[in-house]
């Protein structure tokens, strides 16, 4: 059992994890898990009373463990053991599209969210307890008197651990739901139904939890960090915000100073020891991330130590603005270093990310950036690992691919001058030739060869698909031959449909021009969108090439749900029921019976399989709950339809 932090229960450490594979630990996991709760086969011997306890079998016991679902229930430890295993698993290994390892989150504020993260995320993305949830989402007490708040440490130290134990609850029941239907697949009659989807190892996660700035109190660090620990958070970060601490995103950051930042994260690993033992310095089951803001910081908290020309933090004060009027801030140096053109807070990250790592207080380090600026995120991780190669070590990396960027408009502004080079280079060296020898595939290596010499390849230019390619020459080509060709051109084309017979092709080539008409003559803009698809397709990739590992996404469920909700209402308030279908019900379905959205059978997957089971096992005559439901009957029905289908083929 998991050491707490106030010492009040105390346990063996955590022995060094198996060196295996993801799937060898998660077997090995339940051998473990199954060793220490299986009750034993012999009847007790009773009291001086004669009373005997009621005692179950092995096997009932165990058919609503979840098989692995245990684990989320089990020792704290075990869970952070198997998931620190899944983590060093995931990046040590390529991905399938041959990216170097890495592991992505997903900012969620549910435990429904979490398992949809981790259906999707194909044993590469997990939830993330952050901050923004904690405060502009959450549904726990907070929210209950305040509503919505914005990210400016509205939370207390426990929310990040107790967003956790919701995902770990739904994990457990998820886990316990499908190890029930894979026991019963085999029998199609069976009233928990069938088995619609490939096996999900729910408990195959990694959580990554937002310590935020640690609560600048060493007891809250210590709690938060035991708590989330306790909930089987195995990713946890920590920022070099001041009291004032608010979303990386807004404006007038301030820092604390390097040597409280430091002590900060001292704590927190003091805090991780105390929990798992004093293997967890080299065994590293929990990971720290060091996230500092001084790129964009413009101010830290006064200290008269900060006056040392020894200090760390010295040469980026700007001495000549003095105090802040309340007495309480020293401003920071903006803008480039006058001899090295380096930003002076880029220099300060890499300064206090070095020293971090260095020191051992965390093995990754963030940097939070106002852009999504590659340029800037290679000049970081670059800066680190030189710093860090006269000691012989490298840094690893995270990085917030934050919805609060613009990501079309800060791609597109920068895609721009690109496209006009591409769009004048098919229309002066390619067009002339295409007319008498329209070879595309000759053409597009020719634009390739263009975009990878004037394009960055940083920013993926290097590498286009050969359908945006097409796309890029079709529009150089439209541009090459003006507006009117190209008005004529679709004037023509309506007109041979329309010669046609009507029918249901006719139709859908008729909307499908309908959609050409409606984009408009605008061919470099068009081009310029080809660029920006490529780039952001390339992102992550280019990511993984520079060094980073870890990639989050902080809050795009605020989005998901915000405009999923909104146009369905409007959608409802419209056309009623049948705005439900069309947006969500039949897409739904369709993911459904080809296997991707198990959790479209809702009655199913909020956990009446549990019940049935555990009615089953009571002797009850209660278990037609599922198997005489709606959802059983309408599946059954669409098995019908499909199977009368596949016979008039």
């Amino acid at each position: 059992m998991l050491r707490s932090v106030s010492g009040l229960v105390s346990s063996p450490h955590i022995i060094n994890p198996v060196k295996t594979t993801s799937s060898a630990l998660f077997q090995a996991s339940r051998r473990a898990i199954s060793a220490v709760s299986e009750p034993s086969a012999i009847q007790g011997t009773g009291d001086s009373f004669g009373y005997k306890g009621i005692q179950f079998s092995s096997a009932d016991l165990d058919s609503l463990s979840g098989g692995m679902g245990s684990l989320s229930q089990s020792d704290p430890s075990k869970m952070i053991q198997h998931r620190s295993e899944v983590l060093k698993d995931a990046l040590s290994r390529p991905s399938e599209d041959g990216r170097p390892g890495h592991y992505n989150f997903l900012g969620t504020d549910s435990g429904l969210s979490a398992i949809s993260v981790i259906i999707g995320g194909k044993g590469r993305v997990g939830p993330y307890a952050g901050g923004w949830q904690g405060n502009a989402q959450s549904s726990r007490r907070l929210a209950q008197i305040l509503g919505a708040c914005p990210d400016l440490l509205h939370v207390s130290f426990e929310e990040p651990g107790n967003l956790a134990a919701e995902f770990n609850g739904f994990i457990r029941k998820a886990s316990q739901i499908q190890h029930l239907l894979q026991r019963q697949a085999a029998s199609p009659s069976a009233p928990l139904g069938k088995l619609t989807h490939g096996d999900i190892q729910f408990e195959d996660t990694v959580i990554l939890a937002d310590l935020e700035q640690g609560f600048r109190n060493f007891q809250k660090t210590r709690d938060g960090v035991n708590w989330c620990i306790q909930n089987g958070v195995n990713v946890i970060h920590i920022e070099d915000q001041g009291r004032s601490k608010r979303c990386g995103h807004l404006g007038g950051k301030e820092l604390a100073s390097s040597p409280d930042f430091f002590d900060t994260l001292k704590v927190a690993n003091f805090a991780a020891q105390q929990a798992l033992g004093p293997e967890q310095a080299s065994q590293q089951w929990v990971q720290f991330v060091a996230r500092t803001d001084a790129l964009s910081a413009e101010r830290i908290e006064y200290s008269d130590n900060l006056k040392d020309i020894n200090h760390p933090d010295y040469p980026y004060i700007d001495w000549t603005k003095g105090v802040s009027a309340d007495g309480q801030y020293l401003y920071l140096k903006q803008g480039n270093h006058p001899e090295t053109g380096i930003p002076y807070g880029l220099s300060l990250s890499i300064d206090r990310s070095a020293h971090i790592i260095d020191q051992g207080l965390a093995p990754f380090v963030w940097m939070e950036t106002p852009t999504g600026d590659l340029h800037m995120a290679k000049a970081f991780v670059d800066g680190v690992n030189e710093r860090l190669a006269v000691s012989g070590k490298r840094g690893r990396f995270l990085y917030n691919h934050s919805p609060s960027f613009e990501w079309d408009i800060q791609t597109f502004v920068h895609a721009e001058p690109l496209a006009k080079e591409v769009g004048e280079f098919i229309a002066t060296d390619i067009f002339p030739s295409f007319q008498s020898n329209p070879n595309r595939e000759l053409a597009c290596d020719r634009i390739q060869a263009f975009i990878s010499k004037q394009g960055d390849s940083l920013l993926g230019d290097t590498e286009f698909s050969r359908d945006l390619l097409t796309e890029i020459l079709g529009n150089g080509l439209d541009l090459a031959r003006g507006p009117e060709f190209w008005g004529d051109a679709l004037s023509n084309i309506k007109s041979e449909v329309n010669a046609l017979p009507f029918g249901l092709q006719h139709y859908r080539i008729e909307k499908l021009m309908d959609k050409v008409k409606q984009k408009s003559y605008r061919p470099e803009r068009h081009i310029a969108n080809c660029i920006v698809a490529n780039r952001l397709k390339s992102y992550e990739r280019q990511l993984q090439s520079i060094g980073v590992e870890l990639n989050l996404c902080t809050l795009p469920e605020w989005h998901a749900k915000t405009l999923g909700m909104t146009e369905l209402a409007a959608q409802f308030a419209d056309e009623g029921i049948n705005g439900f279908v069309q947006q969500y019900q039949r897409p739904a379905r369709k993911a459904f019976e080809q296997g991707n959205h198990p959790l479209y059978s809702h009655q199913t997957w909020s956990g009446v399989p549990v019940e049935v089971e555990l009615n089953q096992l009571m002797g009850s005559q209660d278990t037609s709950i599922l198997s005489g439901s709606t959802e059983a009957q309408d599946r059954a029905t669409a098995t019908s339809i499909d199977h009368l289908q596949k016979e008039n083929s």
